[in-house]
Formats: C-alpha cells, sequence, structure tokens
C-alpha cells in the first residue's frame, strides 16, 4: 500500500493554499503573520497548529498588541473556525494536482499497490478536495483525514492515520506500506508507524515557496538554489528511506523495496 501526503505531494504545489489560509485569517483578526510563521510549526492538526503559532514569540507579541491581550483557549477557537470557512476557498483556489501525480498513481496502482493517503485537512475540506482531484484523475482507496481520529491522534508525527489506513484496506503488515510525503513531519509519521518512507522533494513545503507567480519571478538559479535546499532539508533533517525529486521517481523506489522484502529487509 503507498500512502500519500496530499498538499504539497498530491496536490498543492509548495502547500500554498493551508499557509495562505493562515494568514489572511490571522490578518483579518488584526494580527499580521507570514507565510514563514503559518509554515513554522510542524505539520498538526489545524487547531493545534494556529495555537503553535500564537506560541511563536514574535506572533503573540503582535497578537497583544493588536488585541490586548495575551492569546487564550478562546482566540484559539475563534481562529479555527474562520480558518476552516477560509480553507475552503483557498482548496478551490490551490487544487491543482502536481504535475507527475497521475501517472505515477497509475503505474504504482499497476504494481499491485492500494493507494491512501493522510492529512492534516478535516473531512469536509478533505472530501472537497478528493473530488476536484477526482476530476483531474487522482482517486485513492482509502484516505485519512486529521479530525477523523480523536484528539492528538489525528495530527503528525503520530502514526495512527497511517494505521487507519491499514484497518480501512485490511493491510496486515506494516513492512509492505510505503508513506510518501514532501515534509519532515511528514516522513516522521511514517516512521513512527514503522513503514518503509519516500521524501519528495521537488514541491515540498519546505521550498519556502510563497505563490505561483512567486515561484515563476525568481530567476533559474534561485530555483536550483531552493530545489537543493528542500532536498537537503529532507536528506538531513526526515530520516526517510528514501529521498527523490517528484512523484514521478516513486514506482522505481518501489520496485527497490519489493526486492528488499524479498531478501527478507525490513524498514
Amino acid at each position: 500500500m503507498a500512502i500519500l501526503d496530499f498538499s504539497g505531494t498530491v496536490a498543492d504545489p509548495y502547500s500554498l493554499a493551508v499557509h495562505k489560509a493562515f494568514v489572511e485569517v490571522f490578518a483579518a483578526s488584526g494580527v499580521q503573520i507570514t507565510m514563514s510563521d503559518a509554515r513554522a510549526p510542524p505539520a498538526l492538526k489545524n487547531y493545534f497548529h494556529i495555537r503553535a503559532i500564537l506560541e511563536i514569540p514574535e506572533v503573540r507579541r503582535r497578537f497583544m498588541e493588536a488585541r490586548g491581550h495575551e492569546p487564550n483557549p478562546a482566540d484559539v477557537e475563534m481562529l479555527h473556525e474562520a480558518f476552516v470557512g477560509r480553507q475552503s476557498d483557498m482548496v478551490s483556489a490551490y487544487s491543482s494536482l502536481v504535475p507527475e501525480c497521475v501517472d505515477a498513481v497509475e503505474k504504482i496502482r499497476k504494481m499491485g499497490c492500494k493507494i491512501a493517503g493522510t492529512t492534516g485537512l478535516g473531512r469536509s475540506l478533505l472530501d472537497a478536495s478528493l473530488k476536484e482531484a477526482a476530476t483531474q484523475g487522482f482517486v485513492s482507496d482509502s484516505f485519512v483525514a486529521g479530525d477523523d481520529l480523536e484528539g492528538s491522534f489525528g495530527s503528525r508525527t503520530q502514526p495512527f492515520m497511517i494505521y487507519q489506513n491499514m484497518r480501512n484496506l485490511q493491510i496486515p503488515y506494516v513492512q509492505s506500506v510505503v508513506k510518501i510525503d514532501d515534509s519532515v513531519m511528514g516522513i516522521a509519521e511514517g516512521l513512527n508507524a514503522g513503514c518503509w518512507t519516500v521524501a519528495v522533494s521537488r514541491y515540498s513545503t519546505h521550498m519556502d515557496v510563497d505563490s505561483i507567480d512567486q515561484w515563476e519571478a525568481l530567476g533559474q538559479e534561485e530555483q536550483t538554489r531552493r530545489e537543493q535546499a528542500s532536498r537537503d532539508k529532507l536528506v538531513g533533517e526526515s530520516g526517510a528511506h528514501y529521498v527523490v525529486d517528484t512523484l514521478a521517481d516513486v514506482p522505481l523506489v518501489i520496485e527497490d523495496i519489493n526486492a528488499r522484502l524479498a531478501k527478507q529487509e525490513r524498514p
């Protein structure tokens, strides 16, 4: 079974939708944050991600200046409710599949793999995203949303969304699972589950891209530098069994994993 992350791996290159939604929701409450602030916390469920953004010292200072008090649980709830409404618009605007997705997933299926996924998106937003993805040619057998599981069980780096996919598709052995993700925290989810892991760097959140227009305006030298920096971060920090440029490289990785399994190797 191949388990893919959604934003930055299957669709929404550079994971722009979620982070832009964070920026706009904070701005609407009078607090300015940057895309770097929005990307700073690890890949948490959205409610916990907002709370983590508020724990960034500079964001906390700006919040107190704008709102006149320390951030509290009611503020987190308010921002989260606004975020859910805003993210729906963002998901619609940033729903394009990454270029290699459809062909790569078709090849992976032909190798006998089920296609599944995990994401920090809530169930309603995930369903809308998957519906749009299906019109572009991506269909999964199972996809677990962050709020499908209670509390922190649906957050990375916890492995439980992977285990839920295994239950959904009746996959009994974790060594027959590969987690494919564009982020360090998503790879940690796979490692904690005990499965094989493949980090994909080209459209990763670690590219630090704020918009498609920004990316296209960058010179070739800067684009190359960012591509290498994303790859270096995943190689140096993720602990992934494999690091590749795009999903197009994944079928060959799965061939290698199958050969290793035949030799009784395990993740």
